[in-house]
């Protein structure tokens, strides 16, 4: 096994578990179905086309600065009908949409290295452009650290590891709390995300 690290420290970032019809929060921390997705988008897959090779692989976060949590406003509408374009005052909405300013993170995937050199090219060389979670926030430059001959834990705590930095890492043991972003379709007609396990500790 080796592990990937990706840098993530755009200056605005989202991160969003809960999808709310007027509310989009936002997660402290990226999501494994927003990084997940983010790479899919990468190597070029169309929503449709199955992820389960990407979704198997295990994931974990180090927050290296939280940043800040804000928001916007944005208004929006529900058509009946979406090439009616008299839209009554009632069917529209105020949403509030969170995300986080001056935020960093180092994000660690472990698989086989053969298919990590894969995903470190395709983030290089992205088939689409790469947001952090919305369209307007796009990746920084510096986005793929390498992929290292590493355990997923060590390489964490290496790489720039300060005390008390916090780890979000995936397991298949006891952990401290699930959290549903483990996607399994991002098919816009069906999507579909499991439960996984994550323990936290620095």
């Amino acid at each position: 096994m080796a592990i990937l690290l990706l840098n993530i420290s755009a200056p605005m970032q989202s991160w969003g578990t809960e999808l709310k019809l007027k509310d989009h929060p936002t997660d402290n921390y990226p999501s494994k179905s927003g990084i997940i997705g983010m790479i899919a988008s990468a190597e070029g897959r169309s929503r449709e086309e199955d992820i389960s090779d990407l979704a198997s692989l295990k994931m974990a976060v180090r927050i290296d600065h939280e940043g800040t949590l804000a928001l916007d406003y944005q208004t929006a509408c529900i058509r009946k009908n979406v090439c009616d374009r008299d839209i009554k005052d009632k069917d529209r909405y105020l949403g509030h949409r969170y995300f986080l300013c001056d935020a960093k993170f180092m994000v660690a995937i472990e698989g086989a290295e053969d298919q990590l050199n894969d995903i470190a090219y395709n983030l290089r060389h992205p088939a689409n452009a790469l947001f952090l979670g919305r369209r307007g926030f796009p990746v920084n430059s510096d986005l793929v650290a390498g992929v290292f001959d590493e355990e997923i834990n060590n390489s964490l705590h290496g790489h720039g590891y300060k005390d008390g930095m916090m780890i979000v890492e995936e397991t298949e043991e006891q952990g401290d709390r699930m959290v549903k972003d483990q996607p399994v379709s991002y098919d816009y007609r069906k999507r579909q995300w499991k439960y996984r396990m994550i323990r936290i500790h620095s």
